[in-house]
């Protein structure tokens, strides 16, 4: 299936495969990986590892400023993959 190639995709280009793959197996659509994160003059200021974009949701090994400055861009944003952020993700992805 598409998602399974987009899948795919997703575990050759991560640095997380095993966490990606536990997600993919739990039926959430592919994140894009390695988004640079650009500044208002588009200056880009840090990446994330993975995006989904239309849910404006992300994982980013990030610090508290840049923190702020995603969720005053009403993005969601976990900075770990832990089991709390892995089960937060999985949980704003399903709505």
């Amino acid at each position: 299936s598409i998602a399974d190639e987009e899948w795919a995709d997703v575990l050759e280009l991560t640095a997380y495969p095993d966490e990606a793959m536990a997600l993919s197996s739990s039926g959430i659509v592919p994140p894009e990986v390695g988004v640079d994160w650009q500044d208002e003059n588009g200056v880009v200021t840090h990446e994330l590892e993975w995006v989904w974009k239309d849910r404006k949701v992300a994982f980013a090994v990030t610090d508290d400023d840049f923190r702020a400055v995603l969720e005053a861009a009403e993005w969601r944003v976990v900075s770990s993959l832990n089991e709390e952020d892995m089960l937060q993700l999985k949980n704003w992805l399903s709505e």
